[in-house]
Order: structure tokens, then sequence, then C-alpha cells
């Protein structure tokens, strides 16, 4: 009986973005803008942990020196460069951190860009190395959830006060209304409610 010896050829796994596309943002990011050590593709077009709901190259990029533009600055030139509508993958989450901060910080975010992570342009004086050790997730968890909770607690305090004002400042403008006076100063205090109140919602 005959058994075939050959092993198994696995499919090379789909490619989720376009590597000239990707390419094309390397370019106009270096291209007199950001000098930077390296720039990483990571989350789920490099097949690694999703860090966005939306389909978007989740870009990493580490610079030596502190960098004359912002990544808001940034997206708006890759706007201008790249329009989206010009773009295969339209959305481009760009998160800019100084080396000394990558180097001396182990965080989840910093290990799963780094282990999965595809290597999309280095300097020629950087050496890339991928994380050799995991880290330590329950730490990670701890101070998570240590920074959820006091934020959580300041945060349910502000809305309180919130809803408080905004409730006064109806109620002002009710009773002011009521009475045929002028009520330019309640809408004032209203407004000023309202915006305090919203302000806290998206804190929420």
């Amino acid at each position: 009986m005959e058994t075939n010896q050959n092993p198994v050829q696995e499919q090379p796994a789909e490619q989720l973005y376009d590597p000239n596309e990707a390419a094309q943002i390397v370019c106009v990011l270096t291209d007199g803008y950001f000098n930077p050590e390296y720039i990483l593709l990571f989350g789920k077009l490099a097949g690694g942990t999703h860090h966005s709901d939306a389909t978007a190259y989740d870009l990493l990029m580490v610079v030596r020196e502190t960098p004359k533009y912002d990544w808001i600055q940034a997206k708006r030139i890759l706007r201008y460069k790249m329009p989206p509508r010009h773009r295969k993958i339209a959305y481009i989450n760009l998160y800019i951190l100084p080396l000394n901060y990558v180097e001396s910080n182990r965080t989840p975010f910093l290990y799963f860009a780094h282990a999965e992570g595809e290597l999309l342009y280095h300097s020629d004086h950087c050496h890339f190395r991928r994380p050799k050790h995991p880290i330590d997730f329950a730490k990670a968890y701890a101070d998570a959830k240590f920074h959820f909770d006091t934020f959580r607690t300041l945060g349910n305090d502000l809305l309180e006060q919130a809803q408080d004002a905004f409730a006064e400042g109806a109620t002002c403008v009710w009773r002011h209304s009521s009475r045929r006076r002028p009520w330019s100063i309640s809408t004032t205090r209203c407004i000023t409610s309202i915006t305090v109140w919203s302000s806290a919602s998206m804190i929420r």
C-alpha cells in the first residue's frame, strides 16, 4: 500500500491590507515630517490581537527625539497627501511614542504591538527586537483596575454635580418665564449647566 510521503503545504495567510498602500503611508510620514526609529503595523491587519473595531491601519511610530508634529497634525498630513476616498482602508490610528518611554515601560499595548506587529520601517541604526518574555498580565490588570476604579468614582461624582446644576438651571428658567420676568441671566445659567453636563457625559 502506497502512502503519500509529501508533507502538506500550508496555504499562506491572506494579507488583509495592501502593502503598497502601507508603504505609501510610511513614505508620507518619513518625507521630512518625522524621523522615526521604526514604524509597526499591529492589530487586526497584522493578524494579531484586534485593537480597533473598524478595519484600520493601527500604526505605532517610535521616535528618538520629540517631533515637531503631533499625531493630530500627522493625520491631517495623511488626509491631505492620501485622501481617505482614494485609500482601500480609510482609517488610520497613529500612535507616536518616544523611544525612552517604550524601552522603560512594559504595558500590554506595547507588548502586543511589538510581539505581533509587522515592521514597516526602521532607521539604519535601529536594531528592532521582539520581546523575549511575556509581561506580567496580572500586574497590568491590577494597575488598570486601580485607575479605572479611581476615575470611575470621580466621574460619577462629576455627573451627579452636573445633573444637579442642570436641574437647578432648568428650574430657574421655568420660574422666571412663568412670572414674565427677563430671564436672560437664567438662560445663561441653564446653558452653562447644559455645557457642564454634556462635558461630563462625554467622560462617561
